[in-house]
C-alpha cells in the first residue's frame, strides 16, 4: 500500500479558513469534502476525482478478467482489503501481515475475502457500493472518500476479531479503503456445493453418489465390524476438530490438537462432549454424520452451507464463520457416555 503521508490536520484548518472567508453558510460535509481536495492535491494527485469527496483508482487483474454483474440485493461479493484514516491509522485490516504488526493478529482469524451481499448498508458503505459495478473479479482499488461516501456521523463496526485496527474510526472522517474484489456471485450456495463436491473426491475419495444427503459427505477412517449407528435415543461422548474448507482449524475438544494449531484456551475444558442422536442443539451435518456412525469408529464429514450455520454466518467466542462457508468436523465416538459437559461445541444457535 502507498504510504500515506502529511498532516490531514493542517489542510482541515487552511481548508475550512478558505471555505468559510468564500462561502458563508457552508455546511460540515462541503467543508470536510474542501478540505479532502486539499489533502488530495498535496499527497495523492495520482488518483482521480469522480464524484465531491469520492476519488478512486482501479488496477486491473488483466484483460481477461471476469466482469461483474451486480444485481441489488441478491448480489454477494467476496472482498479483502483495509481502512485507514488519512495520517494511516487503521480502522480495519484483514491481512495477517498487517495485524501482526498492529498487535491485533489471533490464531482464530480466518484471513479470507469476507462475504457481502451487495446493497448499501453500514457494511458495504456508498463509496465501496458505488465502485464495485466498474471493477472486475480480480481487480483492485485505491479509494478516498468523505464521509458521505463512508460512514458518515457513524463509527465503522468492526465485527470479526482479528479484523480491527488501532484505532476506533470516529464519525464525519474521510477515509482511505484498499480492497481486492476476489469474486462475486448472485448464487454462492453453488460456490459452497462446488468446493464441498471437490473436497469430497479429493481428499475423501468419495462420488456425489456417496453423499449422506445433498451436499453431505462422510468417510469412516477408523471402522468398527460391530455394533449399529447411534440411534435418535441413544447418547454418546464426542470429540471433535472443526475445519473450515482450507484446512484450517477453528475449534476443538481435544487439548492436542488445540495446542498443536495454536488455539489453546486455558479457560476451556478440553473433555469430550455428551452428544444425543436427536438433539437439535449442534448443526446439522455435524449431527448427520455422527447418527451414521458407531461407537468406537472415526470419521471425517464435509458439508455445505445449509448444513452448517447457513446465510448469516456464525459470530461467538472469536471465531467467525461466514455466510455460506462449507466445514469440515471431524468427529470420534467414544464408548460409555460420561456425564461431564464440554465447553465449547458446534452448536447451532450462535449468532453473527
Amino acid at each position: 500500500m502507498n504510504k500515506i503521508i502529511g498532516t490531514f490536520v493542517t489542510v482541515v484548518t487552511a481548508a475550512v479558513l478558505v471555505s468559510c472567508a468564500e462561502q458563508k453558510g457552508t455546511d460540515d460535509i462541503a467543508m470536510e469534502e474542501a478540505a479532502l481536495a486539499g489533502w488530495m492535491r498535496n499527497n495523492r494527485p495520482d488518483i482521480p476525482k469522480k464524484e465531491d469527496g469520492l476519488y478512486y483508482k482501479i488496477y486491473p487483474a488483466g484483460t481477461d478478467a471476469k466482469k461483474v454483474s451486480l444485481t441489488d440485493g441478491v448480489s454477494w461479493i467476496y472482498l479483502t482489503g483495509l481502512g485507514t484514516d488519512l495520517e494511516g491509522n487503521y480502522f480495519f485490516n484483514m491481512y495477517g501481515d498487517i495485524a501482526r504488526r498492529l498487535g491485533t493478529y489471533t490464531e482464530l482469524t480466518h484471513f479470507v475475502p469476507e462475504i457481502y451481499r451487495y446493497i448499501e448498508s453500514q457494511d458495504l458503505t456508498s463509496g465501496v457500493y458505488k465502485v464495485l459495478p466498474e471493477m472486475s473479479v480480480g481487480d483492485s482499488i485505491e479509494m478516498y472518500c468523505s464521509s458521505r461516501w463512508g460512514y458518515g456521523s457513524g463509527t465503522a463496526e468492526v465485527y470479526v476479531t482479528g479484523f480491527e485496527g488501532n484505532i476506533d474510526l470516529s464519525g464525519n472522517t474521510p477515509i482511505y479503503r484498499t480492497f481486492r474484489l476476489n469474486n462475486a456471485s448472485d448464487d454462492p450456495a453453488e460456490i459452497s456445493e462446488k468446493e464441498v463436491t471437490e473436497y469430497a473426491t479429493d481428499k475423501l475419495d468419495k462420488l456425489v453418489s456417496d453423499s449422506l444427503k445433498k451436499g453431505v459427505y462422510l468417510r469412516i477412517t477408523q471402522p468398527v465390524t460391530k455394533g449399529e449407528t447411534i440411534g435418535e435415543e441413544d447418547e454418546v461422548e464426542v470429540f471433535y476438530t472443526g475445519r473450515y474448507i482450507d484446512g484450517k482449524v477453528f475449534d476443538t475438544n481435544i487439548e492436542k490438537v488445540a495446542r498443536e494449531n495454536k488455539i489453546y484456551d486455558s479457560e476451556k475444558s478440553y473433555k469430550a462432549m455428551s452428544v444425543k442422536g436427536n438433539s437439535d442443539s449442534f448443526v446439522k451435518g455435524f449431527m448427520l454424520a455422527v447418527t451414521n456412525m458407531k461407537r468406537g469408529e472415526k470419521g471425517t464429514v464435509v458439508f455445505t452451507y445449509n448444513w452448517g450455520y447457513g446465510v448469516t454466518g456464525n459470530n461467538s467466542d472469536g471465531i467467525y464463520i461466514r455466510p455460506f462457508d462449507s466445514l469440515v468436523f471431524a468427529p470420534s465416538i467414544s464408548y460409555p457416555p460420561r456425564s461431564t459437559p464440554h465447553a465449547v461445541s458446534p452448536t447451532a444457535n450462535r449468532r453473527r
